[in-house]
């Protein structure tokens, strides 16, 4: 039958694997990179297995979770976001700048293509009443194309990757010109 998305046995994530990569810039418009399973050699940095929200963020008496059939919380500043997901407990945070490379090379790979739109289509939606997440979930795993992806582009298991709502990143800030990765 298959887990349930309604969120009575928990969030629904998408895990993410152990990986190692690397990218070089080849000229102004061409890069090269390299995921593998196991460190290859020095040149390589690790991004730690983890979980990510299968949905859009749903916030209910302080909490951030990801649950099918909610409309997606909005207006919420990110530091309201950051302590929803910590009152979860150990382990939650926002998705953070790594994870956010990281599914980004994943796709890259998987389509090679970094125009990722040209494969998955471009979505959009919004915060409008009615837009409940799991709108995609008829579509399993599988990934949206250009002809299917109005209302939220899926990818990796992800529904609303990219081309619909707003998102905060967690462990990127711009200060006096520069952004700094922590």
């Amino acid at each position: 039958a298959g887990a349930a998305t309604d969120g009575t046995e928990g969030d629904v994530m998408t895990y993410l694997p152990d990986l190692y990569y690397r990218y070089e810039k080849l000229d102004a418009a061409h890069f090269r990179y390299g995921i593998h399973t196991e460190p290859v050699d020095g040149t390589y940095r690790h991004f730690p297995a983890s979980l990510v929200g299968r949905y859009k963020g749903y916030v209910s008496d302080g909490k951030l979770y990801s649950r099918s059939g909610v409309p997606p919380t909005a207006n919420l500043t990110f530091d309201e976001f950051k302590m929803a997901a910590t009152a979860r407990g150990e382990g939650f945070q926002l998705i953070d700048f790594a994870q956010h490379c990281q599914l980004a090379m994943l796709l890259y790979a998987k389509y090679k293509t970094r125009n990722l739109q040209s494969v998955l289509g471009s979505g959009g939606t919004s915060y409008n009443e009615g837009n409940e997440t799991g709108m995609r979930n008829a579509f399993g795993l599988t990934d949206t194309t250009p002809e299917t992806a109005t209302g939220y582009v899926q990818a990796l298991g992800i529904e609303g990757i990219f081309g619909c709502l707003s998102e905060y990143l967690d462990g990127l800030y711009y200060h006096n010109g520069l952004w700094h990765i922590t």
